[in-house]
């Protein structure tokens, strides 16, 4: 009788267990609080530069160009308003679609601007002065044929992006990308996927 009684309660109790489990297993449509991102939003954001140009040790600053080059003597800025980014970051990647190859092909680095700066006085001197910018890449791309969008992988070093990106060639052979003054090119763009608290 007493092991008819102990095995009645095991069963109850294993019974109360599984349905206890499969009341919060993950189904569509139902809310599982085990979830670490059960009461989080999943979002997908495309932010394009405020301000795009070039410049270099011969080239005053342009921004009004379709196109902004980078090589080993000239360098080219973006910056973005990135104050909406999402709670969460699981992704960032920078896009650029590459116009033309002057000469040849180059290793194009991205580097955060540690300093702020303006459009109207930046110059030569300014971006190639010690503690402008970080001289150790956040990424770095082989940019080797036009007509085909790159992409430079951010991720957590988007939440540092205050002040833009620099992009530099590792050679003379100049690489040009279309800026945010096309008309007939993909816009500039850093894409951001993530999460925000509901």
């Amino acid at each position: 009788m007493k092991l008819c009684i102990s095995t009645f309660f095991v069963i109850v109790s294993l019974t109360a267990l599984v349905s206890c489990d499969l009341l919060w297993a993950p189904m569509s449509g139902r809310w599982n609080p085990n979830d670490p991102k059960a009461e989080l939003k999943s979002v997908s954001q495309t932010f394009q530069p405020t301000i795009d140009g070039y410049l270099g040790s011969l080239l005053t600053w342009n921004d009004f160009s379709v196109e902004i080059n980078a090589k080993s003597d000239e360098y080219c800025l973006l910056e973005f308003d990135l104050s909406d980014l999402p709670d969460t970051v699981s992704s960032a990647e920078l896009q650029l679609y590459c116009s033309a190859l002057a000469v040849g092909d180059s290793n194009v680095s991205a580097h955060v601007i540690l300093k702020p700066w303006d459009p109207a006085t930046v110059n030569w001197s300014t971006v190639s002065s010690s503690g402008f910018f970080d001289p150790t890449p956040i990424t770095s791309t082989y940019v080797d044929t036009p007509g085909v969008i790159y992409s430079w992988f951010l991720d957590d070093a988007v939440t540092h992006l205050e002040y833009g990106i620099l992009l530099m060639g590792d050679d003379a052979d100049e690489v040009r990308f279309a800026s945010s003054e096309t008309t007939t090119n993909p816009l500039p763009a850093i894409i951001v996927e993530g999460y925000t608290k509901l």
